[in-house]
C-alpha cells in the first residue's frame, strides 16, 4: 500500500469517511467532512487510483458457509520470521498476517473447515522445525468488534450518522446451521467481483459477469440485506493519524468475557476483538496515535475493564496481508 504520509486534513477526513462507508456516495461524503462534491470526487479518486486507499467487499464465512475463523500464533526460529510470515501469506485460506514483536513473531487469521481443519492447518510450513518453533491455535468463538464495522472517531458523531444511518449486526458474531449457504455460483462471482473492487456499481460487475444489471441488482441487494456480504476500507491507520498498531491478549473470567468484550469493543482504538478459545480468551487489534500511547492503554483503559485478569500487548512489526479476494465457489486467492 503507497505511502499515507503526505495526506492533507481533507484527505485524512475522506478517508475517514470511507472507513465509515466504503460504497458511500461522494455527495453523502462531502457533507461528512464539510466540502464540495466536486471537490471530494476529485480527491477521493486521487486517493483510491494512488493505492492508498481501496474499498473491497468482505464475505461473513460463517453466514456463508465458506468456515470458520481462527488465529493462530507462530514462534519462529531466529531469522526465519520474514520467511514463515510471508508463506502464510501467500496462502489462499489465510486473509490476515502480521509480524509482531513479543513472544509470538507472525500473527495469521485462518478460515478453516471446522474443527477437522484446525489438524493440518499452516501445511507443511508450521511443521518444519527448522522453521518454527512453536504454533499455537485460538479458534474464533465470536466476533464482539470487525474491522469493517469499526468507528476510529476522526469525524464528528454527526458525520457518522450521515454515512452510517443504522446500525447493522457485528461482522462474523455468530451464524446459525439454517442461516448458512443458500448461496449459487453467481452470488459467489459477484462477491468475487466485489473483493477486487468494493464501488464496483451494478453495471459494471453485471458487465463484468454476462448478465443482467436487473439482476445483479437484486442479488447484491439480497446479500448486503443478509449481512453476507460488507465493505471494508483498505488504508493504511497512518493515514488516519494512527500509525501504531498493537495486538492484544487478554485472559478473562468466564462469567465476565461478554461484558468485558462488550466493553473493550467500545474504545474508539479497538477495531477488532474477538472471542477466542485457548490460553488467551480476548485476542484483538488496536490503532493507536503514538508508540506513548501504548502505556496508557493497557494500564488505564485495559486494566480498568473488570474481569480482565490478564493482559499483554505485542506491537505489529509489518502487516503482510490485510485481506483476501474471493473467486467462484467460494475460492480464495
Amino acid at each position: 500500500m503507497h505511502n499515507s504520509g503526505e495526506l492533507s486534513s481533507l484527505d485524512r477526513a475522506i478517508v475517514a469517511a470511507l472507513q465509515l462507508n466504503g460504497r458511500a456516495t461522494w455527495k453523502a461524503v462531502a457533507v461528512a467532512v464539510d466540502s464540495t462534491e466536486t471537490t471530494v470526487a476529485r480527491r477521493a479518486q486521487r486517493l483510491l487510483d494512488s493505492g492508498i486507499v481501496r474499498v473491497v467487499g468482505v464475505v461473513d464465512v460463517l453466514l456463508c458457509g465458506l468456515g470458520t475463523p481462527a488465529l493462530v500464533g507462530i514462534r519462529c526460529r531466529p531469522g526465519r520470521t520474514a520467511e514463515v510470515g510471508a508463506a502464510m501469506a501467500a496462502r489462499d485460506d489465510v486473509r490476515f498476517v502480521t509480524t509482531v514483536s513479543g513472544g509470538t513473531d507472525v500473527v495469521a487469521e485462518f478460515v478453516v473447515d471446522g474443527r477437522a481443519g484446525l489438524l493440518d492447518i499452516g501445511g507443511p510450513v508450521l511443521a518444519d522445525p527448522t522453521l518454527v518453533d512453536r504454533v499455537d491455535h485460538y479458534p474464533v468463538l465470536r466476533t464482539f468488534r470487525g474491522i469493517h464495522d469499526w468507528d476510529p472517531g476522526a469525524l464528528p458523531a454527526e458525520a457518522s450518522a450521515v454515512l452510517r444511518p443504522r446500525k447493522v449486526p457485528t461482522f462474523e458474531a455468530t451464524a446459525s446451521t439454517a442461516d448458512q449457504g443458500g448461496l449459487d455460483d453467481l452470488d459467489h462471482a459477484i462477491m468475487g467481483q466485489l473483493s477486487q473492487d468494493g464501488r464496483r456499481n451494478y453495471g459494471e460487475v453485471a458487465s463484468a459477469l454476462d448478465t443482467s444489471q436487473a439482476t445483479v441488482s437484486r442479488r447484491m441487494d439480497a446479500l448486503l440485506s443478509t449481512g453476507r456480504i460488507r465493505f471494508r476500507t483498505l488504508v493504511q491507520p497512518s493515514a488516519l493519524g494512527l500509525p501504531e498498531e498493537i495486538m492484544l491478549w487478554c485472559k478473562v473470567s468466564p462469567a465476565g468475557l461478554t461484558a468485558a468484550a462488550t466493553r473493550l469493543a467500545e474504545h474508539p482504538a479497538v477495531k477488532y476483538l474477538v472471542a477466542a478459545s485457548g490460553e488467551h480468551q480476548l485476542i484483538g487489534r488496536a490503532a493507536l496515535r503514538d508508540y506513548e500511547s501504548i502505556y496508557p492503554f493497557l494500564t488505564e483503559d485495559i486494566a480498568g475493564i473488570e474481569d480482565i485478569t490478564d493482559a499483554s500487548i505485542t506491537p505489529e512489526i509489518q502487516v503482510l496481508k490485510r485481506s483476501w479476494q474471493l473467486t467462484l465457489k467460494g475460492a480464495r486467492q
